[in-house]
Order: C-alpha cells, then sequence, then structure tokens
C-alpha cells in the first residue's frame, strides 16, 4: 500500500494517478467518500448522524467509490463545502467513512491511496508513506478557482482535533513546489523499487 497525503494544490491526486497507472495497480481517492457524504446530505437531506447510518449500509466492496465516481462533477459543485465542513467534522461521519474506506482498501489488495490522514489514520501501516508540501503561492496557483480560500481551509485542515492533516511520524515529505509530475513520479518509483529490495 502507498499512502500519499497532503494539502491542496501539492499534486497528490496527480501523483496518485499517475503513480497507479504506472505500477498497474488501483487508486484511491478518499476525498470522493466526504464528497460523496456530503452530496447524499444535500441531495436528501439528510442530518450528519442520518449520513453516517446511510454509509454503513455496505454493499458490495467499491459499490460506494464506484458511486461516487460516476457522480463526477457533481461532487466538485460549490454549494456542497459548507456541507462538507460540517460532516469532515463530525465524529460518526468520519468514522462510518474510515470504515468504508478501509473495507475497500482491503478489498483491492494493494492500491496507491491519497488523502489528509491515509498514513496517520486510514493505513498506518502502508509500505510508503509521502507527504506532499508546495509553497503556498504554487499551491494557490495551481488552485486558481479556489484562490487563497483554500489556504484557509487547509489551515483548518491541519489543526482540527481528529485526524488533523499533518505528515506521520515516518512519512517522507516531498516539496512539489518545482518538480514536474514526470519527474516526481520517477522519484517515488525508485523509492517504490527500493522498498521491494529490502529482505523481509
Amino acid at each position: 500500500m502507498i499512502a500519499i497525503d497532503g494539502l491542496s494544490g501539492t499534486g497528490k491526486s496527480t501523483l496518485a494517478v499517475r503513480l497507479a497507472d504506472d505500477l498497474k495497480i488501483a487508486c484511491i481517492n478518499t476525498g470522493l467518500y466526504f464528497r460523496f457524504a456530503a452530496h447524499l446530505a444535500e441531495a436528501e437531506g439528510l442530518a450528519p448522524a442520518e449520513v453516517a447510518e446511510e454509509l454503513r449500509r455496505v454493499g458490495d466492496p467499491l459499490a460506494r467509490y464506484r458511486e461516487a465516481e460516476a457522480l463526477g462533477a457533481r461532487l466538485r459543485d460549490p454549494t456542497l463545502t459548507e456541507v462538507l465542513a460540517v460532516l469532515t467534522q463530525d465524529r460518526l461521519v468520519r468514522d462510518a467513512v474510515l470504515a468504508l474506506e478501509r473495507a475497500d482498501i482491503h478489498a483491492l489488495g494493494s492500491a496507491v491511496v491519497e488523502g489528509r490522514d491515509i498514513g496517520t489514520v486510514v493505513v498506518p501501516d502502508a509500505e510508503l508513506k509521502l507527504f506532499l508540501v508546495a509553497r503556498d503561492a504554487v499551491r494557490v496557483a495551481r488552485r486558481h478557482d479556489e484562490g487563497v480560500a483554500v489556504l484557509a481551509r487547509d489551515r483548518v485542515n491541519a489543526r482540527r482535533a481528529v485526524a488533523p492533516a499533518l505528515p506521520a511520524a515516518d512519512a517522507i515529505v516531498v516539496d512539489t513546489s518545482d518538480v514536474s509530475v514526470a519527474a516526481l513520479a520517477v522519484r517515488v518509483g525508485e523509492l517504490v523499487a527500493a522498498l521491494s529490495e529490502v529482505p523481509a
């Protein structure tokens, strides 16, 4: 399992997709779980406790994740932002999402998993943990649709009491400010290759 954490605009998703493609394994974007939860709350008028209950009704592995993927751009609707902020702070919702994430990841066996607390909470025993950072100006430029609001939101995420977006003690911190995706993928690929050479 490869865990890729970091704040917005650091290149998590881009690297995760590229790396998963290079390694021919699955890629899981855990942000989709919370956005799907926000979509449920907004579309069906559910309170956080009801959202958590709905998420716990798990059928086949990855069924909810595929539902979220199918919704596509609708999960990026700005109207979900406020609901999302509430749900990510709710313990019942976080626990339900965590259980769903772990069940799906277990079903896959191996994957590149990206988010904000993968190495610390979701998959603390991941073979490789990366935490991506980048200069504020670079992050804002990459997320130009959100502007400086992304910095304020990330400060909240880094300071929240539950599962703060911080690097695991054994994570490799990588500054992506001046590195291309291709170069970064090669570098991480070398780290993965080195892992396979370590005797069990």
